[in-house]
């Protein structure tokens, strides 16, 4: 009688496993989708004259890591920023958007 329970079991697990695996791969891939379709709105906040909102761009765009590769030109135009914050920001966001020399 244990026997079939135990196969039941591990067929239940391996289910389970493979559902949340594809789950997984769909969060993921619509979380991707929805951060590079911020890029360029975080792109055109660097512009912005308020040193706050550029630093929240810079930071927001790091957090992006790869799907804020995009953004490495405009991170670097504005790596002499006159605020120190956000020079530091910009250059924490080119080391994880991939986009550091």
């Amino acid at each position: 009688m244990a026997r079939p329970v135990g196969k039941w079991l591990v067929g239940g697990l391996v289910a389970l496993g493979v559902a949340l695996t594809v789950a997984g791969r769909a969060y993921l891939t619509a979380r991707t989708e929805r951060e590079r379709l911020e890029v360029p709105r975080w792109i055109e906040e660097l512009k912005s004259p308020d040193a706050r909102t550029r630093l929240t761009a810079a930071h927001r765009l790091g957090d992006l890591g790869a799907a804020g590769a995009t953004a490495a030109p405009a991170l670097r135009a504005v790596e002499h920023d006159p605020d120190p914050l956000v020079r530091e920001a910009v250059a924490g966001a080119l080391r994880r958007v991939g986009g550091g020399r």
